[in-house]
C-alpha cells in the first residue's frame, strides 16, 4: 500500500489540485473558493515534494508551475485580492 509521501501519491494529489484550478473556470458561485483550494494544494504540494523528492524532481517542478500559472491565468481577479501567503509564497518561488 502506497503511503502519503510516495511519489505516486504526491503526484495524484497534485492532479486533483489542478482539477480544483481548472473547476475555477467555469463560473459556479464558489469559483474564488476553487481557485484558493488549489493555491493551498499546491503550496503544501510542492513543500511535501520538495521534501520527498527533491527540489529538481520533474513533480516538484510541474507543481511550481501549475502554482505560478494559477496566477497567471485567473478569472478577473487583480493580485490584490488574493492573500497576502500566497503572494509571499509566489515571490519566493520566483526569488523575488
Amino acid at each position: 500500500m502506497l503511503g502519503e509521501h510516495h511519489g505516486t501519491v504526491i503526484e495524484l494529489r497534485f492532479q486533483a489540485a489542478q482539477t480544483r484550478y481548472k473547476m475555477h473556470f467555469f463560473g459556479r458561485d464558489d469559483y474564488r473558493d476553487m481557485l484558493i483550494m488549489s493555491l493551498e494544494a499546491h503550496r503544501s504540494l510542492h513543500v511535501q515534494s520538495a521534501r520527498v523528492l527533491g527540489l529538481r524532481h520533474p513533480m516538484t517542478i510541474k507543481i511550481v508551475a501549475s502554482f505560478l500559472k494559477c496566477f497567471d491565468e485567473q478569472l478577473d481577479w487583480s493580485l490584490d485580492d488574493i492573500p497576502d501567503d500566497y503572494l509571499a509564497y509566489r515571490a519566493k518561488l520566483l526569488g523575488e
